[in-house]
């Protein structure tokens, strides 16, 4: 999606502080943290904001991603 901050950090089109990455998903510090190390998962891929209209598959493959991360 052209407007969507989420894709262009997944392009490299604007810098992160990326802390892990996989082919099909990203992870970087947030730049407002609420908390120390605050960490964003996020798909490569475009998806709408709220994760429960999603397919089965990209909710898995992200709980999976935020798996990994937080470990």
């Amino acid at each position: 999606m052209k407007d969507c901050i989420f894709c262009k950090i997944a392009k490299k089109e604007i810098p992160s502080y990326t802390v892990w990455e996989s082919e099909t998903h990203m992870a970087f510090l947030t730049l407002w943290p609420n908390t120390d190390g605050f960490t964003v998962v996020i798909p490569k891929a475009h998806y709408g904001s709220y994760i429960f209209e999603q397919e089965k598959n990209v909710v898995d493959s992200m709980m999976d991603a935020c798996a990994i991360v937080a470990k």
